[in-house]
């Protein structure tokens, strides 16, 4: 310990923690939290601050992937909250359990913790927190491919933040919304969320969230037909992706550089920046992204016209997407397998 931190005590080591969040210093948040989890008392507000660095410790745990450690530091952190009468701190527990199983694959078990931190935060009528849960809740529907829910929860998470005079998770709401618009084909829409979502970003200064924005605003240029726009906005995303030391966001930008370079016929190009994408995706790093990834790289062998080649990625997509609880993703992927597997038996049959 520095000499900078004798005496500190609890709350000061988790605005520390929360700072070095800000940064991106994951290590030295883990051991600002870890050090706040060590000093704070038992009961009374040194136990709000303990289940406060617990839930912290989980969710910087997530971001270095440490998911069975940081799903122990939030259960720890529910328990003190559940043992102290805390609905609001039993929210943000479920809530970040939610994320964790989110990001990890385990969609199923993110819907139910999202659904008790819902039930806990309108007990306390908690209206940035539901916000917040909403925002979780529809970014899990529109990952399971229902854009109709999906878009009802970021439209009345929206409502909420209009309501508040803007609040940090507008900006990750806007991002989601468009998403969904740009799925659904409304590009003018899309565009206006992500604009909206980086000005957002910019205002809070959240360099994670505009880098995601970007890869996002590459995809939509990518689907009107706009190549150089999603090449720049993807470099660019990459770039700081990797000074973040971002892994998933790297793989989501390798990824769509990949795309676009298929999408021009560059296939040695587009294949080493999937590779590169996979490299940083699978072994459960990205799980999310790595289905993605497999997705275009059956997409690149249909184009170049090896059909084995292609199914065998889509299987594996499909694969990907079942493990995530994606069923509209895997029968969507079913079809295309069948449709491949019937062609190559009509020009077997026709030869």
């Amino acid at each position: 310990m520095s000499d900078a931190i004798w005496g500190e005590n609890a709350r000061e080591a988790i605005a520390r923690a929360e700072s070095a969040v800000q940064m991106e210093r994951w290590r030295d948040a883990l051991e600002a939290y870890r050090q706040a989890g060590r000093i704070a008392d038992t009961s009374g507000e040194g136990a709000a601050a303990r289940a406060d660095a617990l839930r912290g410790a989980a969710i910087v745990r997530m971001r270095l992937g440490d998911w069975q450690e940081a799903i122990r530091d939030v259960a720890e952190s529910r328990i003190i909250a559940r043992r102290t009468g805390d609905d609001r701190r039993l929210a943000l527990a479920e809530n970040a359990r939610g994320a964790i199983e989110f990001e990890r694959g385990s969609w199923e078990e993110a819907a139910r913790r999202y659904s008790a931190a819902r039930s806990h935060a309108a007990r306390v009528e908690d209206v940035p927190l539901l916000m917040e849960i909403e925002n979780n809740e529809g970014a899990l529907w529109a990952a399971r491919g229902d854009s109709a829910r999906a878009e009802e929860y970021f439209r009345r998470a929206l409502r909420r933040f209009e309501e508040l005079e803007r609040h940090p998770c507008g900006a990750r709401v806007l991002n989601n919304l468009g998403m969904v618009l740009a799925a659904d084909g409304r590009f003018e829409e899309a565009e206006q969320a992500y604009e909206r979502s980086l000005e957002e970003c910019k205002r809070r200064a959240d360099l994670v969230l505009a880098t995601t924005v970007m890869i996002n605003r590459a995809r939509l240029a990518l689907a009107r037909d706009e190549p150089i726009r999603a090449h720049t906005l993807a470099t660019t995303a990459q770039a700081f992706a990797e000074r973040l030391d971002n892994g998933p966001l790297a793989a989501d930008a390798a990824c769509l550089l990949g795309a676009v370079a298929r999408s021009e016929r560059r296939w040695a190009e587009a294949d080493w920046h999937l590779a590169m994408a996979l490299a940083k995706s699978s072994h459960g790093r990205a799980p999310l992204a790595e289905a993605e990834v497999w997705f275009e790289r059956g997409q690149l062998h249909e184009d170049q016209g090896n059909i084995d080649e292609a199914i065998e990625a889509f299987r594996q997509a499909r694969r990907c997407y079942l493990g995530l609880g994606s069923e509209a993703e895997a029968d969507r992927l079913e079809q295309q397998i069948a449709a491949l597997a019937e062609h190559v038996d009509q020009v077997q049959a026709l030869g």
